[in-house]
């Protein structure tokens, strides 16, 4: 009885780790990045939502890929998947925390359409591991992996516009 609570609290701990520091770290991105200003100043495409949109979604998302990043540590068998998932994630989470710092603020428009196209590379390829890895690891990055091709849509957009 008391191992299987020890592995429960450890999960849990595991859990909230994944999690709080995957949407912790999105957070501060967009804290010190001037992102919080939002595309105020800026031609924007027609799809464009409005801003409170963005402070549900990020938050979420970061939640969601976090989770994904739990399931691979506790399920994940596949010693090679996984070491690939884990290069993979950190590759994909410095390319989106660094976005919001090249676009808000060094105001690099282009460079920053760019960073957001690698990262789509980085996320396919983050999630078709995941998938291969475990089932619902992939799921759990699949809204990531829409929004960004959206994020890129108005990146490559505003970027054109401006």
């Amino acid at each position: 009885m008391e191992i299987t609570r020890k592995k429960s609290n450890d999960a849990l701990f595991t859990f909230i780790a994944c999690v709080g520091a995957t949407v912790v770290l999105g957070f501060i991105a967009g804290l010190v990045s001037g992102s919080v200003r939002g595309y105020d100043g800026y031609v924007r495409p027609v799809l464009t939502p409005p801003p409170a949109v963005f402070g549900i979604v990020w938050p979420v998302l970061y939640a969601l890929m976090g989770a994904s990043l739990f399931v691979v540590i506790t399920q994940g068998k596949d010693e090679k998947l996984k070491k690939a998932f884990f290069v993979l994630y950190g590759v994909q989470l410095a390319l989106n925390i660094t976005w919001p710092f090249v676009f808000f603020t060094a105001n690099l428009l282009v460079t920053a359409a760019l960073i957001c196209i690698l990262l789509d590379g980085a996320t396919l390829a983050l999630t078709v591991v995941a998938f291969r890895e475990n089932r619902l690891a992939g799921s759990l990055l699949v809204p990531y992996m829409l929004w960004l091709l959206f994020a890129t849509y108005l990146s490559c957009a505003i970027a054109i516009l401006n």
